[in-house]
């Protein structure tokens, strides 16, 4: 119980700085800024709500982490795609 309530405090921090940077001029960088809070709120609501921190099973993680890191590069590819034509 106390991991789910450290988890809440999180995720409300996170979101009270996705929304003080919504209004902040970071120019180009507040897309990478914007996803990158966004993935430490996945993160946390992956690692408690999914208990991917209690599964014993290595696959389990390892799709777990793989994922992200699909998504990370198809978006990656598709900026590269923008920013280079």
């Amino acid at each position: 119980m106390k991991r789910l309530r450290i988890t809440l405090l999180v995720l409300l921090a996170l979101a009270a700085a996705s929304y003080a940077l919504s209004f902040a001029s970071l120019g180009e960088a507040g897309l990478f800024v914007a996803l990158a809070v966004a993935t430490l709120k996945i993160v946390g609501v992956a690692w408690s709500f999914m208990e991917l921190g209690d599964s014993e099973q290595r696959v389990v993680r390892v799709v777990a982490i793989l994922a992200p890191v699909f998504v990370l590069l198809l978006v990656g590819l598709a900026a590269a795609d923008v920013l280079l034509r």
